[in-house]
């Protein structure tokens, strides 16, 4: 994929990766408040979801 032809949805799913690898260190460790580690959780496993139906096409 190249930044000219990714779709919004990948480039959103492009950036939530980034953002989860960029705390994954920190929610493993439990820097983060309570709230902040559940709200990455969701966006992982929204990340998850949306790779595997992306598989299923």
């Amino acid at each position: 994929m190249t930044l000219a032809s990714a779709t919004d949805e990948e480039l959103l799913a492009a950036a939530a990766q980034a953002v989860v690898a960029a705390f994954r260190e920190d929610t493993t460790r439990q820097h983060l408040p309570p709230t902040a580690i559940a709200a990455l959780r969701l966006l992982e496993t929204a990340l998850i979801l949306y790779q595997d139906r992306r598989t299923d096409r």
